[in-house]
């Protein structure tokens, strides 16, 4: 049985549109002798407990999570996960009509389910 364990509980949430943010949580062994090293699988990496990372690409990334204990006789371990970044829903705004500063506008766009607009 390994002195250490690396362990992530679940992404917050688990996959997204581009730029998606990711928050991890980490359930690793934590103690003073432990440092953990993360790889995202787009070239970004961090070396902090609960790191947080944007994807700003869409993609399927594989995440890795290295946990070392330099105080451990068996003092590695690795954790694996994967996230899928999906591409931002296409929008297309058309003016059709003259309109001066301060007049109202009306939008209309094709409603995609789990989408958000901000305008």
């Amino acid at each position: 049985m390994a002195d250490v364990q690396a362990a992530f509980a679940s992404f917050s949430p688990p996959q997204g549109c581009a730029p998606f943010p990711l928050t991890v949580n980490n359930t690793s062994t934590q103690n003073a002798s432990t440092t953990y090293y993360w790889e995202f699988g787009d070239g970004a990496t961090s070396n902090t407990f609960n790191p947080t990372h944007t994807y700003t690409n869409p993609g399927t990334y594989d995440i890795m999570l290295i946990v070392t204990d330099t105080g451990s006789c068996n003092g590695v371990d690795t954790a694996f996960a994967q996230v899928v970044i999906g591409a931002a829903p296409p929008i297309d705004v058309t003016l059709d009509t003259v309109s001066c500063y301060g007049a109202g506008v009306e939008l209309e766009t094709v409603f995609v389910p789990g989408a958000t607009y901000q305008w």
